[in-house]
């Protein structure tokens, strides 16, 4: 979850009210509170750093974010204990990943012929596209495809309308 601007200086204070950081007054031009943080914190922020179960993913795993942050704050010498949170990270997303595979062999089996087919496989492609980067993917990677797609379904109604207007009775669409 996003933390605004707003919200920073209430966690610090409450950081502080908790003594896991220590607030100093800098001197000088404007008033500026400098943090660290005390040994109570490193404490904390070790027994974070070295757990699997706080801010879980939907899963109850760790998210990617999470991740990221443990694999920047943890030392060199303890990212062996990093191995089983990445090991579960990977496996959640491999299952992810089959999930989509699953799903876009269904859509294709059981949807082959819906002129929608493609904008469903858009967005699929998408979810599969961030779930594959842990994150959301630029929208440059989808763009010229879903132009694509676009056009082919554009072409897909003209051929259907000049059909109907053949005398054809074929079931609309759209």
């Amino acid at each position: 979850m996003p933390i605004s601007y707003g919200q920073i200086y209430p966690i610090l204070k409450k950081l502080a009210g908790e003594g896991l950081i220590i607030g100093k007054l800098e001197a000088g031009g404007r008033e500026r509170q400098r943090y660290s943080i005390t040994a109570a914190g490193k404490k904390l922020l070790r027994a974070w750093l070295i757990g699997a179960d706080s801010g879980a993913s939907r899963s109850g795993g760790v998210s990617h974010r999470e991740l990221l942050l443990k694999l920047f704050f943890t030392s060199p010498d303890e990212l062996g204990a990093m191995r089983g949170p990445i090991e579960s990270f990977r496996r959640e997303e491999e299952q992810r990943l089959e999930h989509y595979r699953r799903t876009r062999s269904w859509l294709r089996s059981e949807h082959g012929e819906n002129p929608r087919l493609g904008i469903w496989e858009m967005v699929l492609a998408t979810a599969w596209d961030r779930a594959r980067r842990g994150r959301s993917g630029p929208k440059r990677h989808w763009r010229p495809w879903a132009t694509r797609e676009g056009q082919d379904a554009r072409r897909a109604r003209r051929a259907q309308g000049s059909l109907r207007q053949q005398g054809k009775n074929l079931p609309r669409a759209f």
